[in-house]
């Protein structure tokens, strides 16, 4: 194409056109652009592009390397422009996680990032450690939370007449009792316990006690099926109390997080293993003060994708924990049992009826081996049944083995790339799925617009043309929904809920993919009937063990295991231990506490301070009294700052809040500037100024009119 200089006429006259024509943009991405970029004005979008074109990355399907050759293409940026190497850095980092200094050089050098003056940029350093500035802030937060935790055995609460008897009611034995005290008696608890031991059952208990005390209850899960899973329970019991997933309940819009406050009584975060420190910590930091917070999970269980391992560290670190050992499903399902208690025990069960071994299998035969399982334990009811593997190729490649059993005739609807299955000129997938009518779908990410979220399975029902739905941020910061373009909608139905979904074209490639074959992370938070776990090879060291342990507890009355393995290599590499390396949050515990801060400040607001601060803090004498209305507007503020990827920016200090003016001396990333709103976050580096004394005593006598945006 011409190319066409930013900032010229045509270039502005014609902004669809311009995107359009962006290096392998064309007409399938450029949509996706104009509302990512510029929630539907593609003007704004362009402003975006021209102002930084890796702005590109926060668009689904742009990585690092397509956003760069758009911005040395057609941009003219140096390859010594700060915002490229900034770019690249957070790209590596949020896919590589914390990383030493060799470690990244070693990781720009693939992107031809080469200047060292730029190894740091966008990223914040620690100790010989490049973070991610919202990673590192995740887990101080983390830390400084879990350093003010009570620790040992949990305290226990005693049942009015009325919550005895729902735990009677529903046939608790005394340890889940216990459990159930547990619960209503701590601030922070974690419940673990391996399948079919009755956590649930233990949850929807204490629900139902904290719910006829007249408190409030609300579920969540990082993954959709985990999160329909623990509503389905709550509609069972009668339990008047919401389930969504945990970026539904944070009010996930776009790229951020909308709801400042959890102020239920009682917060359950079921499948905890599956949470990486910055999701865990947008939770904690958002608790009111009154709020228990109760983590649900098997810490056998694969370690999260992100950084940290926060569940499993809370329980190293000693936060209070009620362990269910009993298992209560039936005894013709206990060979299932046997195997994953094999697994992590390194002992070979006797055989069961309910296990069936394909190993040794040899290559050449696998796919008609796979066939042929689908054909016994598959069919229609897709609640009823799912494939598991380890690797996101095996996934593609036997999803089109088991659509051709399941479904082979059905119209074909959409279709979308198998990367995995290799590439050919051009950079090209050399193969592509068809999504048909019939067919059994997955979601492979959240929209809280759709109603969608990752994990969740369904069906393809029709499909249909109208309007698209989209979200449009309005002046006042809040989100409204209006329609867009009339487009082809594919209608899926998910699990067994009532009514369906309608996902516009443009997005299917987003959010749907064949859910036939799905990988051990998908099905974390599932279960069913019966599971053929399909893994040819080995799997790495690492996360062999967890891999197969949480794979074989997705099945509940047949569990079937192909490999071309050998018995007893099979048996050695499921179980295979990992060496024990303590996570950074754990080695971050082990040092000594810092000193505490003394602030003028009520007690109440310590919490929150020291969250900011990421050390300990002590209210001075005397304590000052400020408005109650004030201080809900400075809370509200106060979390807003402490989640804030990067640093601060406060307005003039006529209308700054006493506290933030404080809290300027301890941290060197508040400025001052005459900006509309007090808290608000900055991805540019900072200058401190600190305010004089006696500035903060005036700043107080104006505290019933500070407003908190």
């Amino acid at each position: 194409m011409l190319k066409q200089q930013p900032g010229s006429l045509w270039f502005r006259s014609d902004p669809h056109q311009a995107i359009r024509e962006l290096p392998g943009v064309g007409s399938r991405l450029a949509p996706r652009i104009i509302e990512d970029l510029g929630d539907g004005d593609a003007h704004e979008a362009l402003v975006m592009i021209e102002r930084n074109p890796y702005n590109l990355m926060q668009v689904d399907g742009f990585g690092f390397k397509k956003a760069d050759k758009i911005a040395l293409a057609q941009f003219n940026l140096g390859s010594e422009d700060p915002r490229r190497h900034e770019a690249g850095n957070r790209s590596i980092l949020e896919q590589k996680g914390v990383l030493t200094e060799k470690e990244l050089t070693a990781e720009r050098a693939r992107l031809e990032l080469r200047d060292p003056a730029h190894l740091g940029s966008g990223v914040d350093i620690e100790e010989g450690l490049y973070w991610l500035p919202e990673e590192l802030a995740a887990e101080k937060g983390l830390e400084a939370w879990m350093r003010r935790m009570t620790t040992g055995e949990p305290a226990l609460a005693d049942l009015t007449p009325a919550q005895q008897a729902v735990c009677d009611r529903l046939g608790l034995d005394d340890v889940q009792t216990r459990a159930v005290r547990a619960i209503l008696a701590n601030r922070v608890l974690s419940l673990t316990g391996g399948a079919g031991c009755g956590k649930t059952h233990v949850i929807a208990a204490a629900a139902q006690c904290v719910t006829i005390a007249g408190g409030t209850v609300r579920g969540m899960a990082f993954a959709g099926k985990a999160a329909d899973r623990m509503r389905e329970a709550f509609d069972r019991y009668g339990i008047m109390a919401d389930a969504s997933t945990i970026h539904k309940a944070l009010g996930f819009m776009r790229r951020e997080f909308t709801v400042p406050v959890l102020d239920e009584d009682l917060v359950v975060i079921d499948e905890s293993s599956m949470l990486p420190n910055w999701l865990l910590w947008a939770v904690v930091m958002r608790l009111s003060p009154s709020s228990r917070l109760v983590v649900v999970g098997d810490p056998n269980q694969l370690p999260p994708i992100g950084h940290g391992t926060p569940f499993v560290d809370l329980i190293r670190h000693g936060a209070p924990r009620v362990h269910l050992e009993r298992n209560y499903r039936q005894q013709d399902q206990q060979g299932i049992l046997h195997v994953a208690e094999g697994i992590l025990h390194r002992k070979r069960p006797a055989p069961a009826d309910c296990v069936e071994f394909h190993l040794n299998t040899a290559q050449m035969n696998l796919e008609a081996l796979f066939t042929d399982l689908v054909r016994r334990h598959g069919g229609q009811d897709f609640n009823d049944w799912q494939a598991i593997t380890y690797q996101n190729e095996n996934a593609e490649r036997y999803n089109l083995a088991a659509q051709a059993v399941i479904n082979p005739d059905g119209e074909a609807l959409f279709e979308y790339p198998l990367w995995k299955l290799g590439t050919g000129e051009r950079n090209r997938p050399l193969h592509k799925a068809e999504v048909r009518r019939g067919d059994k779908i997955i979601v492979v990410k959240n929209s809280t617009l759709l109603g969608i979220f990752n994990g969740q399975t369904g069906r393809v029902v029709d499909r249909t043309y109208k309007p698209k739905r989209v979200l449009r941020k309005q002046p006042d910061g809040s989100w409204e929904e209006e329609l867009g373009d009339p487009m082809m909608h594919l209608v899926v139905q998910i699990g067994a809920q009532e009514g369906s979904v309608a996902i516009p074209e443009d997005e299917l490639e987003k959010y749907v993919q064949l859910g036939y074959v799905i990988t051990v992370h998908k099905a974390q938070g599932s279960d069913w009937d019966r599971v053929i776990l399909i893994q040819p090879s080995a799997v790495r060291a690492d996360t062999a063990r967890p891999f197969f342990y949480t794979s074989a507890t997705r099945a509940k009355t047949r569990l079937v295991i192909v490999s071309m393995l050998p018995t007893p290599t099979w048996w050695k590499n499921a179980a295979q231990d990992a060496p024990e390396v303590p996570s950074s949050l754990m080695r971050r515990l082990a040092r000594p506490a810092p000193e505490p801060v003394e602030l003028d400040i009520r007690p109440e607001f310590i919490p929150a301070a020291e969250l900011i601060l990421g050390r300990p803090v002590v209210a001075a004498e005397p304590e000052p009294v400020y408005p109650e209305e004030a201080y809900e507007r400075l809370a509200a503020g106060l979390k807003r700052y402490a989640a804030g990827p990067a640093p601060v920016r406060v307005t003039e200090p006529t209308d700054s809040a006493p506290l933030a003016v404080e809290l300027a001396a301890q941290r060197d990333d508040v400025v001052s500037a005459p900006a509309p709103q007090v808290w608000r976050t900055l991805r540019q580096p900072s200058v401190v100024e600190t305010p004089a004394p006696d500035h903060i005593e005036a700043l107080k006598a104006q505290f019933k009119t500070m407003e908190v945006a």
